[in-house]
């Protein structure tokens, strides 16, 4: 996505008596679409039972604007350090309430981050509201990984023969007290071919026991979690790159397995193919489905 570089002067003065500058990145994603109902009413969109995929070209039936801007605010022993912002606005078509359009804005990222850490493995440490973890298989619009929501942590730092990153994520949006957290572990980038590498996803979530002392009550009571992925790509094949997962997952007695294979293919340069498979085992309370 291209970006546009602005400067904006600073009302800080610096230690020399000169103005300052602060560097804006802005960027963001934008989608609108609508259709028609041949049974009447609006657009509708398809999908295979118990999938999470929601595909795409034509079956996104919602529009979203998510502008977001990333400023660099300052150095410190070669860190730079800065806060990304990203308000939103989303809105699913026949979503209505009372009769009138219902408008969805909040701030769907919100943190501060310092880049190139030299103590932290030229590492990046971060803390607010973000997108995490977001390992995602494009055309389809499905998330092989995703651990969205407020937290902090330390994100590609050199280990050995990958980079590191490891997280503490809470998301108060989940209503009823239900105080649920996870930790997110990720060791990306270890070299295992000549043009491939592969990446592990380890998480593991819980509940919080606290009490809610506005509403009086206590958390609906849920298991623990723990998810573990692995990944390896390949990059140069058919012009593009192949990517083959395995991922297993369980909370409780929910248990889902599924494994991956996703091939891009670049047809001309400006045009690529995109093949998926997927195979997947999913059990709830011992009953295979």
């Amino acid at each position: 996505m291209k970006k546009t570089h602005l400067a904006i002067a600073a009302a800080v003065l610096a230690a020399s008596g000169a103005a300052s500058a602060v560097q804006v990145d802005f960027s963001g994603y934008m989608r609108a679409g609508t259709g028609v109902n041949a049974r009447g009413g609006t657009q509708v969109c398809f999908g295979l039972a118990g999938a999470d995929t929601k595909w795409r070209l034509g079956n996104e039936c919602d529009y979203v604007i998510e502008p977001t801007f990333t400023a660099k605010i300052g150095e410190y022993e070669g860190a730079d350090w800065g806060v990304r912002v990203m308000p939103s606005v989303y809105r699913a078509w026949g979503q209505t309430e009372a009769g009138t359009d219902e408008l969805s804005t909040r701030f769907n990222q919100i943190y501060v981050f310092g880049n190139k850490i030299s103590q932290l493995g030229n590492g990046t440490a971060w803390a607010g509201r973000r997108f995490y973890n977001r390992l995602q298989t494009g055309i389809n619009d499905q998330f092989l990984e995703n651990n969205d929501g407020d937290g902090a942590g330390l994100e590609n730092m050199e280990v050995g023969p990958g980079k590191l990153s490891v997280a503490f994520m809470m998301n108060g949006r989940g209503g009823a007290n239900d105080n649920r957290f996870a930790l997110p572990i990720r060791f990306t980038n270890i070299q295992t071919l000549p043009n491939g590498e592969l990446s592990v996803y380890l998480t593991a979530s819980a509940q919080l026991k606290s009490h809610d002392q506005v509403a009086n009550t206590d958390p609906v009571k849920q298991d623990k979690g723990i998810a573990l992925g692995f990944y390896q790509t390949i990059n140069g094949t058919f012009g593009g790159s192949t990517l083959l997962g395995f991922k297993h997952d369980k909370q409780g007695e929910v248990k889902n397995t599924r494994f991956v294979a996703q091939q891009d293919a670049m047809i001309t340069p400006s045009t690529h193919l995109d093949v998926l498979g997927e195979y997947r085992i999913n059990s709830n309370a011992g009953v295979d489905s």
